[in-house]
C-alpha cells in the first residue's frame, strides 16, 4: 500500500525537527526547512 509515502516522510521530518529543537539544534531544523 503506497498511497502517499510522502505523508509519512513529512511526519518523520516534523518529529525530527521537534527532537532537534528539544536538544537545542535549532540550526538543524532551520537548515532542513531551508
Amino acid at each position: 500500500r503506497t498511497a502517499s509515502p510522502e505523508r509519512s516522510a513529512r511526519s518523520a521530518g516534523r518529529a525530527l525537527c521537534a527532537a532537534a529543537e528539544r536538544r537545542g539544534l535549532l540550526t538543524f531544523g532551520v537548515a532542513r526547512q531551508g
